[in-house]
């Protein structure tokens, strides 16, 4: 039998307006946050970030960009309480292989690695890092969408150059 249960609209719940406060664009190819390690030190075992990763350097790129996202609209770290709403836009250059006549000149989905979750959560500890709050754990909504990158030219094979989109709302008053 179908499912009973009651999703918020049939609940009566409100639909939540979002106000946009920050709207700015890393550049660079997306990356995913690397999972943790782990090594034995003086007979304990203990869990590591690889700092050799080339996941750090783009981190630090992606706070940078937060930071002086943040600092140009004049926002102040989030409180702890506030909802927040991250929308990410993971644009990868295009592969050689779309670009047959037949491929979509647009911006098309890319359903390959890496885990869009894992690029989310570089991006927000990225912002943790920015100052923009004090724990990721704030955001409660968004989206998070990867693409290929739209066809430039064709016959060059050059596609959109590869960036993340942020726009990052928080919750209208009531």
């Amino acid at each position: 039998s179908a499912s009973t249960w009651p999703g918020p609209l049939q609940q009566g719940w409100p639909v939540s307006e979002w106000r946009l406060i920050l709207d700015y664009v890393v550049p660079g190819t997306p990356q995913p946050k690397p999972r943790p390690r782990a090594g034995r030190r003086g007979g304990r075992t203990a869990i590591y970030d690889d700092r050799r990763h080339p996941s750090v350097a783009y981190r630090e790129a992606v706070a940078f960009a937060a930071g002086a996202a943040r600092h140009r609209a004049r926002v102040s770290t989030i409180p702890a309480d506030t909802p927040v709403r991250v929308d990410l836009d993971l644009v990868f250059e295009r592969r050689r292989s779309l670009f047959r006549l037949a491929d979509s000149e647009e911006r098309i989905y890319k359903a390959t690695k890496p885990d869009r979750d894992n690029c989310e959560k570089l991006q927000l500890d990225a912002m943790t890092a920015a100052g923009l709050w004090s724990d990721d754990g704030v955001v409660c909504a968004g989206e998070v969408t990867k693409w290929w990158g739209a066809i430039l030219d064709r016959e060059t094979r050059r596609s959109e150059a590869p960036h993340v989109r942020v726009r990052l709302s928080l919750l209208a008053d009531g």
